[in-house]
């Protein structure tokens, strides 16, 4: 019943966040922070400071490390929201590059905030704790996303980390 009702949590938040994703689009038009951004930009670091991807998913990425380590983004932008997840009390934060979006989702803590510019590699938090699934373990991981401002087409979070 744990599994069942985390797996159902994740599911909900996932919906929340597409319909987050769709309002956040609207305040990425015009934006110029990182414009230069493209879906063919790749051989970015990851953005969890001495994580791994455990999985791909499409336009997401697990990706764990350890306690306390930095959370950054991939590349320059203007932070367009940072939320807190009203269940888990983890946070949330968007940031555009260009048109595009990229969240990065169960950080502890945020060192940035709404309308501020970031670096590419600039620090945007602290990664989270959360229990996996699968061993019931505490781990620390985040959930990196990718959104083109194009709803109907479909990035891959992988091609961004992709070394050619």
């Amino acid at each position: 019943k744990k599994e069942q009702a985390a797996l159902r949590e994740k599911m909900q938040a996932e919906e929340r966040l597409d319909a987050a994703i769709a309002e956040l689009r609207k305040l990425t038009k015009g934006n110029k922070e990182g414009a230069s951004f493209s879906r063919t930009t790749s051989n970015l670091n990851l953005p969890l400071v001495g994580g791994t991807v455990r999985k791909y998913k499409g336009n997401m990425a697990e990706i764990v490390g350890k306690a306390g380590a930095a959370v950054r983004s991939i590349y320059e932008g203007k932070v367009v929201d940072v939320r807190r997840n009203r269940i888990s009390g983890k946070y949330d934060v968007f940031v555009a590059h260009g048109e595009y979006i990229t969240s990065y989702a169960n950080l502890d803590a945020v060192s940035v905030e709404k309308g501020q510019k970031v670096a590419k590699n600039g620090t945007l938090g602290e990664v989270g704790a959360s229990v996996n699934l699968n061993t019931m373990e505490t781990e620390y991981k985040m959930v990196f996303g990718i959104y083109s401002p194009n709803p109907k087409e479909e990035m891959r979070a992988s091609d961004c980390f992709r070394k050619k």
